[in-house]
């Protein structure tokens, strides 16, 4: 396995550098090292980014060679897997052997516009369709703050709560984003988003289409980044706070 180590490194320091899912806009390259001793300098966190990033990039690949060319060979195809199961075997709390590394994405379950509903009873949506590939917390040296979910472009975007558009435009790192103010002060973000629906002023409903789901800015592929920030001040942990409200994250 260790004896791709040098080739392996590289791939994984070039792909992560652009394959990071929906990084913050601060967020820095991750940087770490696959030896015959082991991996060094990568945390739980960013070792099940990279797990996600790379099975997708390795599924990709492998599934789209064009019809007259010869199909992605095993063997080059383990030149990404083996760095993934050093990664996995590094850290005791996963098993590679409990691992398709290959279908790490595609068991994840799929996620819709559930509602719920706050203590005072305001109307709560869970914001689009597809599934919960990357979640709150450390990314990379900065923090993921929001929660990612992954759907083809075009999939509607819905505002979480009611309240009112105060952005809607570019972006810095997110290409393009809307944010909602609600009535109970909180601020929603949606970022990577394709089309928006709304402007700023706008009064929306919980449930309104306000854009659809895009791959702009740093992103791997079509998702939406979601962001709450309860009373407009600092980001937390969405699955938490959509728990609260009676929908489950997963």
């Amino acid at each position: 396995m260790f004896r791709r180590a040098g080739a392996t490194a590289l791939i994984l320091s070039t792909a992560l550098a652009g394959a990071v899912a929906a990084p913050s806009a601060q967020a820095q390259e991750a940087s770490f090292q696959i030896t015959e001793e082991g991996v060094t300098g990568l945390d739980l966190d960013d070792a099940l980014t990279a797990l996600t990033a790379l099975g997708m990039l390795a599924d990709t690949v492998g599934n789209s060679q064009p019809s007259d060319t010869p199909a992605f060979g095993s063997s080059d195809l383990q030149v990404i897997l083996d760095p993934l199961e050093a990664l996995l075997s590094a850290f005791s709390v996963v098993s590679s052997e409990d691992v398709n590394l290959k279908d790490l994405v595609s068991t994840a379950q799929r996620m819709s516009p559930v509602r719920g509903q706050t203590a005072d009873g305001a109307t709560v949506v869970f914001p689009t369709s597809g599934r919960f590939t990357s979640g709150y917390g450390a990314r990379w040296g900065a923090t993921h703050e929001g929660i990612d979910i992954a759907d083809p472009i075009g999939t509607p975007v819905l505002a979480v709560m009611d309240g009112e558009v105060i952005s809607a435009g570019g972006a810095n790192g997110f290409g393009k984003w809307v944010r909602l103010r609600h009535d109970d002060g909180s601020i929603s973000v949606y970022g990577h988003v394709h089309t928006i629906n709304v402007s700023v002023g706008q009064r929306v409903t919980a449930g309104e289409q306000i854009a659809t789901i895009g791959n702009e800015g740093r992103s791997t592929g079509p998702h939406l980044h979601f962001e709450i920030r309860p009373g407009g001040g600092a980001a937390i942990d969405p699955v938490g706070w959509f728990s609260q409200q009676g929908i489950t994250v997963r």
